[in-house]
């Protein structure tokens, strides 16, 4: 996404990796490759004519991006604390 900045693409890869971490499972590890795989082509992308085109956009549409991830970022947390239920091991 334009929107994004490369350096972004770095800490959301950052983040990926605490999570295989201390989350590790199959599916975040299939998704830190391929994820480790695109960041590095975006960020060797970063610097060509067609990647700082690519990246000129609004600054506008950039808050608007971001304010958009960050308001899903909410709903998805309320939807998760809203459906939680509670087990023991006596559910089990």
């Amino acid at each position: 996404m334009a929107a994004l900045s490369p350096w972004v693409w770095l800490v959301g890869f950052a983040g990926l990796i605490a999570m295989a971490f201390f989350f590790p499972s199959p599916i975040v590890l299939l998704i830190l490759l391929l994820g480790g795989m695109e960041t590095w082509r975006r960020w060797q992308a970063r610097n060509t004519l067609e990647g700082r085109a690519y990246h000129q956009i609004p600054t506008r549409t950039r808050v608007l991006v971001a304010v958009t991830y960050l308001a899903l970022i909410v709903a998805l947390a309320v939807g998760v604390s809203a459906t939680h239920l509670p087990r023991g091991l006596s559910d089990v």
